[in-house]
Parts: C-alpha cells; sequence; structure tokens
C-alpha cells in the first residue's frame, strides 16, 4: 500500500506545481502513527532535513508540541473511522526550539475500490496570525487592567536616570519604602548576574535618549527572584530635551518559565531526561567546530548500546524496562564530568560526548568507568536487574567529519564490540583489525607470562601517623614484559578477567605475598600484616577458601596479618555469594578492608551487611584534600563514619605533607602514597621493617614535627 501510495504521488501531473507552493502540502499512512510518506519542500522551514519526514516513522511524536499529541491524534483517529476532512490547528516545534501553529485541513484518499490508500493535506504555517491575535488579547488585557489599577510596577527617572518615584505596586513588591527606592537605591534588588548588563542598557538610553528595554530578575521581598521585562519612553520638552523617564517594570517570570520548558522538551527525551538527538547533534557540531578552530581541543564520541535489553523488556515488562533506562542514564550522568553530554538516541541506544578529553588512554578510562558502574545490580520493583552495555569510540583527529560520520563510525565500532562478546568498548580507526591483533596478542602473551613466571610482587608500606611504625604492607603485582618491560596492573587487569587468568594470577599474587610476610616476620617482634586486592571473579571463586587456608597454614600467619581488599561493586556483583565467602574466611582469621571507599554506588547500605574491618579511602578524594573543599569534606565525613562505626581508616595516594597533616588533623591514623614511598621490589622495602630505618631523614622529620599537635587513639 505504500509503494502504490508514493508510485500515485511520482504521477501527479502538478507535483512541480505542488513543490513550489509555500503552503506544506502531505501524503501519510492512514493508519497510526499516520508515518509521512511524503512532504512538499516546503517543510524544510522547520529545520529538519526532508528525509527525517519520511524515514523515521515516529516523527509526527518528534516534531509535535508535547501538549497537543494526545488531541491531534485523537482527532485523527475519529477522522479516520468516520471517513471526514480534518481541519485543526496545532503547534509544531522546530528544529531550534521555535514554536510553529500550524492549520492542517487534510482527508482520506481511496482507490477505485474504494480502499483507503493514504490520507492527503496541506498545512498553513499560521504563526503569525497567532501571534497577532495574542498581542490584541494581551493588549485589552493591559486596558482592562489599567481600568481597574495599575498592574505593573511604574516608575520615572530625573533625565540624569536616577529614581524619582515608584507607585504602590512597586513598593508593595519589596516591602520597600519609598526612600527606599528613589536614587539609586533601585540598584540593589537586582539580581547581581544581571545589574551590569541593566547599568549599561540604562547609561546607553541616558546618553542617546533611545527607548530604554531590558530583562532581568527583582529579588521579591521574600528572597525570590522573578524575571522582569523592563521598559522606558524618554519624555522631553518643546526643545526637545529630556525632562522625565516614564518607565514600567512587566512580571514575565511565568512566560519564560514556558518558554524554557517549551524548549527544554523539544531537545530532552521525555523519559530519561537526556538530550536527545537532535541536541546531542547539536553539542557534537559545537565540539567539531571549537577542534577545527583549535585542533589540540580534541573529544570523543561513545555510542552504547544495551545487552540483553529486549529480554529484559520481555521478560519484566516495559514498566521495569522504562525504569531501567531512567536508573542507567543516571548512572551514565554521574560518571562523566559536567562539561560533557550525555544523550539518549532512542530505545536503549545512549550517546556521551567527551568534551576536551586528552588521549585515548583517558577515553578508555571512562569507558571502563562506565562498564564497571552499569555492572552493579540494578534494584527495579523487587527485582535485580543485571545488565552491561557494548560501547564504541571514535576520538576526533585531524580528518574533517560531520556529524553524522561520528555517530556513525561509534556506531560500527559499538557493533564491533558486541560481535566481540558484548559487555564491552571497542574504538573506531582504520586500523581497527591491527588493534585487535595487538588485543590477542596481549592475551596470548598474559597466557605465557603465567606459565613463565614474568610476574613479581611489589610492596608498598602502610604508616601509622601517631608512631611512624611501619607494620603493614599492600602488595601490588607487577609484569616485567620481555619486551614492553615492566607493565603495571591497569594494563593487564582486565584482560585477566575477561580471559579467567585472573585466578590463577590471583592466587600468585596471595601465594607470593603470603610467603614474603612469613618471611619478614622471621625478622621482626612486632606482629606484620599485609593486604592483597582481590577481584569480583577470584572472591566468588570456589577455589578461593581452600586456597587462602592452604596458604596462610603454608606460611603459619596468624588471624589478622591477611587483609583482603575488594571494592563496592565486587561484593555487590553477588550479595549473597559474597557474604557467604566473607563469613568463610572471617572463620579462618581472614580481615577484609573497603577499598576505593566512596567512589561506590551503595558506601553506606552495603556496610551493613559486610563486615568489613577497615575502610581505605580513594585517592582521589586525598590528591584533591587541600584545595578542594568538598574532598576535604567527604574524607572528613569518611573518617566520622569509621570512627563511629568502630571501623579503622586507611588514605591512600598521599603525596605532599599538607595532605598528610590534614589526615591526622581530621583522625587518621593510618596511610600510604608516594610521599613515604612508592611500591618497591621486597629487597628494597625491607628497610622500612621496624627493626631498620624506618622512612627517610625528610619523611621521619615532617611526620615526627605533626606528633605534638594532637594524639588520638588508635580505631581498631
Amino acid at each position: 500500500m505504500l509503494r502504490s501510495a508514493k508510485v500515485e504521488l511520482d504521477d501527479l501531473h502538478f507535483r512541480g506545481f505542488i513543490e513550489n507552493l509555500p503552503v506544506l502540502f502531505y501524503v501519510v499512512d492512514p493508519t497510526p502513527p499516520y508515518s509521512p510518506l511524503y512532504v512538499s519542500p516546503a517543510f524544510k522551514r522547520f529545520g529538519y532535513p526532508i528525509e527525517m519526514w519520511t524515514s523515521d516513522p515516529d516523527v509526527w511524536l518528534h516534531v509535535m508540541h508535547p501538549e497537543d499529541r494526545e488531541w491531534v491524534f485523537n482527532q485523527t483517529n475519529a477522522s479516520t473511522r468516520s471517513g471526514e476532512e480534518v481541519d485543526y490547528e496545532w503547534r509544531i516545534v522546530d528544529a531550534s526550539g521555535l514554536v510553529h501553529w500550524v492549520r492542517d485541513r487534510g482527508c482520506l484518499i481511496r482507490n477505485e475500490a474504494g480502499e483507503v490508500i493514504c490520507r492527503e493535506g496541506v498545512m498553513l504555517d499560521i504563526t503569525q496570525r497567532k501571534n497577532a491575535v495574542d498581542a490584541l488579547e494581551r493588549s485589552e488585557t493591559s486596558f482592562r487592567q489599567l481600568g481597574e489599577g495599575i498592574f505593573h510596577q511604574v516608575w520615572t527617572a530625573e533625565p540624569s536616570g536616577k529614581l524619582d518615584y515608584v507607585n504602590r505596586r512597586t513598593l508593595d513588591y519589596f516591602m520597600r519604602s519609598m526612600d527606599d527606592m528613589i536614587g539609586d537605591n533601585w540598584q540593589g534588588v537586582i539580581h547581581p548576574d544581571d545589574l551590569d548588563e541593566c547599568l549599561r542598557r540604562w547609561a546607553y538610553s541616558i546618553r542617546t535618549g533611545e527607548f530604554y528595554e531590558t530583562e532581568f530578575r527583582l529579588r521579591r521581598h521574600d528572597g525570590v527572584y522573578r524575571w522582569f521585562r523592563a521598559c522606558a519612553n524618554a519624555g522631553h520638552d518643546s526643545k526637545g530635551n529630556i525632562i522625565k523617564w516614564y518607565g514600567t517594570n512587566t512580571d514575565i517570570d511565568d512566560q519564560r518559565e514556558s518558554e524554557a520548558r517549551l524548549n527544554y522538551y523539544a531537545k530532552h527525551d521525555s523519559l530519561t531526561d537526556l538530550p536527545n538527538r537532535i541536541e546531542f547533534m547539536s553539542h557534537l557540531r559545537a565540539a567539531i567546530d571549537r577542534a577545527a578552530n583549535h585542533p589540540s581541543m580534541r573529544f570523543a564520541v561513545l555510542f552504547l548500546d544495551l545487552d540483553r535489553f529486549k529480554v529484559i523488556n520481555d521478560s519484566l515488562g516495559h514498566v521495569v524496562g522504562d525504569k531501567l533506562l531512567k536508573s542507567i542514564a543516571e548512572r551514565l550522568k554521574n560518571q562523566v564530568r559536567p562539561g560533557d553530554v550525555v544523550a539518549r538516541l532512542g530505545g536503549d541506544e545512549f550517546t556521551i560526548l567527551l568534551n576536551r578529553t586528552g588521549a585515548v588512554e583517558d577515553v578508555e578510562h571512562v569507558a571502563d568507568r562506565l562498564q564497571e558502574a552499569l555492572s552493579s545490580p540494578f534494584e527495579i520493583e523487587g527485582n535485580d536487574v543485571v545488565t552491561s552495555a557494548s560501547i564504541g569510540i571514535i576520538v576526533s583527529d585531524d580528518i574533517m567529519r560531520q556529524p553524522e560520520d561520528f555517530l556513525r563510525d561509534a556506531d560500527a565500532a559499538m557493533y564491533r564490540a558486541k560481535e566481540s562478546g558484548k559487555a564491552r568498548y571497542e574504538i573506531f580507526s582504520d586500523e581497527m583489525h591491527v588493534r585487535n591483533v595487538g588485543i590477542l596478542k596481549l592475551e596470548n602473551d598474559l597466557r605465557r607470562a603465567v606459565e613463565a613466571k614474568e610476574f613479581e610482587a611489589y610492596y608498598q608500606p602502610i604508616v601509622r601517623f601517631d608512631t611512624t611504625e611501619i607494620t603493614e604492607f599492600e602488595a601490588l603485582i607487577r609484569w616485567h614484559h620481555p619486551e614492553r618491560g615492566l607493565v603495571t596492573p591497569k594494563d593487564f587487569i582486565g584482560m585477566a578477567e575477561e580471559t579467567g587468568l585472573i585466578i590463577p594470577i590471583g592466587n600468585w599474587v596471595i601465594e607470593e605475598a603470603c610467603k614474603q610476610l612469613a618471611a619478614w616476620q622471621m625478622r621482626c617482634e612486632a606482629i606484620l600484616s599485609i593486604s592483597v586486592n582481590l577481584s569480583a571473579k577470584q572472591l566468588l571463586h570456589p577455589s578461593l577458601p581452600r586456597t587462602i587456608e592452604k596458604v596462610t597454614n603454608e606460611n603459619r600467619l596468624r588471624p589478622g596479618q591477611l587483609r583482603l581488599e575488594v571494592t563496592e561493586s565486587t561484593v555487590m556483583e553477588n550479595r549473597e555469594r559474597s557474604l557467604s565467602v566473607f563469613n568463610e574466611l572471617i572463620s579462618q582469621g581472614v580481615l577484609f578492608s573497603s577499598d576505593d571507599f566512596g567512589t561506590g554506588y551503595s558506601s553506606l547500605s552495603y556496610l551493613q551487611t559486610f563486615p568489613f574491618e577497615r575502610l581505605k579511602i580513594d585517592r582521589s578524594f586525598v590528591e584533591n584534600i587541600e584545595d578542594n573543599d568538598r574532598s576535604k569534606a567527604i574524607v572528613r565525613s569518611i573518617i566520622a563514619f569509621g570512627e563511629n562505626l568502630k571501623i579503622g581508616i586507611v588514605a591512600e595516594g598521599i603525596e605532599t605533607e599538607g595532605q598528610l597533616e590534614i589526615l591526622r588533623s581530621f583522625g587518621c591514623n593510618y596511610g600510604q602514597g608516594y610521599y613515604f614511598s612508592r611500591p618497591a621490589k621486597a629487597t628494597e622495602i625491607e628497610t622500612y621493617l621496624p627493626e631498620g630505618p624506618l622512612l627517610d631523614g625528610n619523611t621521619v622529620a615532617s611526620i615526627d614535627s605533626l606528633m605534638p599537635t594532637i594524639e588520638l587513639p588508635l580505631v581498631q
């Protein structure tokens, strides 16, 4: 039916005539959602590509004013049932967010057999007429109000610009006396952000005598700011000299709010409240322009498609599906910077524009963060909903592309990610196949490294502030790659997780750390302890309790000497199983520490369930503690939180004396970081054992200088 309607349209003798008319001519499918089969070129006036009108089945939902949708579709449905013509007025929101009124007249078209094949119609843009009617109505309203009492704030001013009179409505609004408002006193009630522009325009009008008009916010007597439009005309004497200014302030707050709301709806997704495709493409176009003028201002586009969303929608229902989309939108927004843009294209597809990004590695870090954020279960209507996303990434370069090209290439990379196993990301490039070969090589090298024992344990001391004593260490893995040299965990742990190699690698770290601890313990009377990071796959692996028991027994470790560090997302991935493992290991004397505390989504609730003995403050808070009040407040709260729960606190990432001093003043007693020592080999770290020199002289002096300031007990 659609094809026949198109053919008939193509056969019209007057097609050229129709396409040159200023009216909006259309042909639509006769059934909901009344998708356009043809629209005349006049539809370009709304700023959307002509192809969009006929390629998007739901185009009417996107361009129609939200308040008109239900009414228009009901009228059209009724017309379809009755066969009568439609003749109504409704609003279109153009690509820039402006609202247009149209008068729509259409009728059903039947073939020779009497079957309805399409609906044809014309629209007239009646915006100007509507505006004129509205203006006339406003004018009539003003006159009625003048008859009932002046509604506006009315004022007069001297030729110099100083107010010499305001009416009663003005005084009532501000709850001030006449003396408090005349002269230059009126400047004190204008919003500080609007005052400079207001004064600039006022000075220009005073100097030139031209009509004065501006918009600003005025502070009401209760402290609330509302938008007003101020207008003033100059009164002249017979010689043309200004003798008085006559002005009014009109409250336009409701009008501005309505305009802002309409503009917002035109550019945002109604379900998630995120920017829609139109708004995202606008931001992307601006990023392209910035990069063209300043090549250093690189950006990246991430295309996200949820994995298994259709299964969730079909099994749990669309209500749960919609709530999941809203929750995902919130998590995505929480993982990007304020200047970045998260948008929903439609369905389960999201896009992210990372403005002013750095190297590709920085973008990959964001992608990892997004994946981790989405990996935790969503609690929706009593269901633990688990999902993931496949992410395609394209980073801007010297090649000029259109916004559509960036979206297309990011989309292509996303599909590559799905084909590669989902729940991952791919970066688009002309050498994508080379990159995939590199990934395969890394996996092979990692497998060989396990067999060839190319790993080495590094250690970082944990310092007790009040005594400068060092009896604790954190074990960290390093990979001595035969070609790449020393490789840090961030470059291979992800692959280890994906391939399952994290189990043998993780077990090796635990065994090596416990063996080293036992060797050190033979030289010290003080009780030493070691901390080891644990991944989600390690925690949930059935062999973990047996491995821990075997290693601690073989090395004759006492209860409390081995501490396992896990992140919030690790334990929340499978709460019941994680809690069972916790309890089993705690019965063996193993302690647990919450790593990167404060960066997860459940910092409070999960502490009620999991028996952590210690919290480790994430380095992202510590590094900003000297010059960021928010970071300082967060750290203070975490320390107080630990004290109230009788949970120990360790701060990681300490690099300066200022950070150390602030942490101690807050009551934090333990810490680690480059200020004390970088991670080092066991032979280098042995100098920090209690029987040897604790730290270098400068560091000891800096800690000792803090000791007299306050004495705090160790939080256990």
